[in-house]
């Protein structure tokens, strides 16, 4: 695709993200439910569901710098496989270990794809547009995100939870499938961007993205902890919910920050 507009490649990328945001918060609404059918404690339960954002914050950075100057594309195919191989984990799964692997590679993979997916988003985007560009991109990632949670809940409910895995990973063979078939049409440009310790440096340095980071930090410490581990065995255990109760639930949560994302985009 040499003649691929930038346009395309948004169009693409969102349609990448959404599959795969579908299938991960599918498993939103009863991912708690399972672990716990696995006999692991409230406070395991809680560290194995935060192993997905553990696992990302020491290697953020050196993943980034190790990856810095790769074909963006390959390596999220990458980051892609890593999930796939969590979501297999998740299939076979008859205890809590499996469930611990299936986490620490979902978060390395999502690491690994999300950084490389900005890079090319940065790259492959009409700087005028940019705004715009990331709009409709985290749409797609806010509907999928939206929707997955509806999809989880109502599988479990039709079938039972172990199918909602094979959903899972259905999505993102299909998200890998799209992005390795893609990323043989495109051709990569040529980025002029180094990231070594005097810029990691400055960013630590750098007072305003401290603050805006910590702030994102709490923010997500909250949502992971009442959204993904609290609410879903609130509402089944306390208020007698099955699956696709909980599911519906989630999702008018996530319908909450989708309304808004696209209009924001172009302001």
């Amino acid at each position: 695709m040499n003649s691929t507009s930038h346009k395309s490649v948004v169009k693409f990328m969102s349609i990448i993200i959404f599959l795969t945001m579908i299938g991960f918060s599918s498993t939103t609404p009863v991912l708690p439910l399972f672990i716990n059918f696995l006999g692991a404690s409230n406070i395991l339960l809680g560290f194995i569901i935060s192993l997905y954002g553990f696992i990302r914050v020491p290697l953020n950075i050196p993943i980034n710098i190790v990856f810095g100057k790769k074909n963006p594309f390959t390596v999220s195919l990458y980051g892609l496989t890593l999930i796939l191989l969590a979501s297999i984990f998740l299939i076979i799964a008859n205890n809590v270990y499996f469930v611990i692997i299936a986490k620490i590679l979902e978060g390395i993979g999502f690491l690994i794809y999300v950084s490389m997916a900005l890079r090319i988003l940065s790259v492959y985007t009409d700087p005028k547009r940019r705004g715009e560009s990331m709009g409709i991109y985290t749409t797609g990632l806010l509907i999928g995100t939206t929707l997955g949670p509806l999809a989880g809940g109502f599988i479990a409910s039709l079938y039972e939870i172990r199918y909602v895995f094979y959903f899972y990973f259905i999505t993102i063979l299909s998200s890998l499938t799209l992005l390795y078939l893609i990323s043989k049409e495109i051709k990569v440009e040529n980025e002029n961007n180094k990231v070594g310790l005097k810029e990691i440096k400055s960013i630590f340095l750098n007072k305003p993205i401290i603050v805006i980071s910590l702030s994102i930090a709490s923010i997500f410490l909250v949502r992971v902890a009442l959204i993904s581990v609290y609410l879903p065995l609130f509402l089944h255990f306390n208020l007698n919910f099955n699956e696709s109760q909980i599911g519906f639930t989630i999702m008018l949560i996530g319908l909450a920050s989708l309304i808004l994302t696209w209009p924001s985009g172009k302001i």
